[in-house]
């Protein structure tokens, strides 16, 4: 999913919430790193591997290794799930999402 489409699916998502909880909200929020927080942010708005990576400056597979922590940690598997976890636990705001310059090359 393109990382515009993914944050304008986000942003009305969140406007139908009643209310936002904050990042680390539930027992299992508070399992992350800030780093791992900060990779599932990215993730959970469509960013693939590669991009996070290039964000945050590390490898591609360092980023695949805080997603397969943040899976094993949270107990959730795909993307989706992933992506679901950081709305409903207050990590993904509309005021937290985060627009990357990416060339398409």
């Amino acid at each position: 999913m393109d990382p515009t489409l993914a944050g304008r699916l986000v942003q009305d998502l969140l406007g139908k919430q009643a209310s936002a909880g904050s990042a680390d909200k539930g027992v299992r929020g508070s399992l992350l790193s800030p780093r791992e927080r900060e990779v599932l942010h990215l993730l959970a708005q469509g960013y693939t591997n590669q991009q996070a990576a290039k964000w945050i400056m590390v490898s591609v597979k360092t980023v695949e290794t805080y997603r397969a922590r943040i899976a094993q940690k949270l107990g959730l598997h795909s993307r989706a799930e992933l992506t679901r976890y950081a709305l409903e636990s207050g990590l993904l705001t509309p005021d937290s999402l985060v627009v990357l310059p990416i060339r398409y090359e």
